[in-house]
């Protein structure tokens, strides 16, 4: 009977179940874009791992006219050297030169770093050799390059370096200084948090960069540390600074003149961060699905005072109380999981037609997106039948004496 009665009211009902399904493909959607965040960030951190610690230099209140000197090569060293807990060190320089093979420029993004880079960074060589100790020493002028920037060049010149595919011992001339291609590094996707592409980088050792392109060894340098597991990130932060503040010979009542940030502490404030937002987003999103469900619940109580007649009938003819409130439950609920499926359909849907108007939006994948429907539909949308159910015990009791007046009615 409950079907039947959506049947005869097929504008009502469209109208009252398309406002649970708003509800519903708001918080799915809201859900999605949580989702996918949350997994692009992490992936971009996953792939310089856990346990990287950076230091940068920073002033303290105290220093207004900032005497005191920025982060070096010998600090990094010292720090290196006093912390058991940290397995790897890579001082980095960052410059932008003019880089230029024969005839053609390119704006590459250049850094002096040491010879542990790779295993500071997370990045994987791809053929050729590293930077060694030896090159930092001798400050030579060896190059290891992104992925992009041969294959690029060699598109441009015609197919080859030289009439050679492979870029090793090609040269490049940067800021006017001849530099020799000694490696090249694996290619690797650009994530949202990246200062720039890493396959349009060109890596030189932190000496030469310091002394060619900078300021010698006052140049400001930013130095990276790897612990030696994620257990130890802590360990490692604390003994850091305090090899950092012998280095630098500052007073015990005096502040750190520098920075301390562990990727792991990053991610973990992150992930705080997105989970007060996501929960402010989908809580607005909710409040669209709250208001269909009282929209369900007013149009039953509309349908109980225009069926007054029927309901007055069947009550004479002997249904009870609760045969007359399950039929408008049975009503409500149809219309309300008619509306969840119809919400959860429209949020995957504009999950998967996202990326083609939006590609820099980060979704989650399908299955996630259809977990996030399941929770939604099963949670949000329980909530609101029971208000809806609310509803549906009250109307029955407001017309309690229906069945008296439509029974002297008949007999009269």
């Amino acid at each position: 009977m409950g079907v039947s009665s959506i049947r005869r009211n097929p504008l009502r009902s469209t109208l009252s179940t398309l406002g649970v399904a708003i509800g519903i493909a708001s918080v799915v959607a809201v859900a999605s874009v949580a989702d996918g965040l949350t997994q692009t960030v992490t992936a971009e951190f996953g792939d310089v791992g856990g346990g990287y610690i950076a230091v940068f230099w920073s002033a303290p209140r105290d220093d207004i006219v900032r005497r005191r000197a920025f982060l070096s090569l010998a600090d990094g060293e010292a720090a290196f050297r006093e912390s058991p807990a940290v397995d790897a060190f890579d001082p980095v320089l960052s410059f932008r030169p003019e880089v230029r093979l024969y005839d053609e420029a390119m704006g590459l993004d250049a850094k002096g770093v040491g010879p542990l880079h790779l295993e500071v960074a997370g990045k994987t060589l791809a053929r050729g050799r590293f930077l060694t100790e030896e090159d930092m020493q001798r400050q030579t002028r060896a190059a290891v390059v992104g992925a992009e920037v041969w294959s690029e060049l060699a598109r441009e010149l015609g197919g080859g370096f030289g009439g050679n595919s492979d870029p090793i011992g090609e040269r490049l001339l940067v800021d006017g200084v001849l530099f020799t291609i000694v490696g090249v590094l694996e290619a690797k996707e650009r994530g949202v948090l990246s200062s720039g592409d890493p396959n349009q980088m060109l890596l030189i050792p932190v000496t030469t960069a310091q002394y060619r392109f900078a300021q010698g060894p006052a140049s400001p340098l930013q130095l990276g540390f790897r612990a030696r597991s994620l257990a130890e990130v802590e360990l490692a932060e604390e003994q850091i600074r305090e090899a950092l503040r012998r280095a630098r010979d500052l007073p015990d009542n005096a502040e750190d003149d520098f920075q301390i940030l562990s990727l792991d502490a990053l991610l973990s404030s992150f992930r705080g961060i997105l989970f007060g937002v996501v929960a402010v987003g989908i809580a607005l999103a909710a409040i669209s699905l709250l208001a269909g469900g009282v929209g369900v619940m007013n149009v039953m109580l509309v349908v109980v005072r225009e069926r007054g007649r029927e309901i007055g009938i069947r009550k004479a003819i002997g249904a009870g109380h609760s045969q007359v409130v399950t039929q408008f439950l049975i009503e409500a609920v149809l219309l309300s999981l008619a509306g969840g499926f119809l919400g959860a359909g429209v949020g995957a849907g504009l999950r998967l037609l996202a990326p083609a108007f939006w590609p820099a939006l980060p979704v989650g994948p399908p299955a996630a997106a259809r977990l996030w429907s399941g929770v939604r539909v099963l949670g949000l949308g329980g909530r609101g039948l029971r208000d809806l159910s609310g509803g549906g015990r009250r109307a029955p009791r407001a017309l309690g004496s229906a069945p008296l007046r439509v029974t002297c009615g008949h007999a009269g």
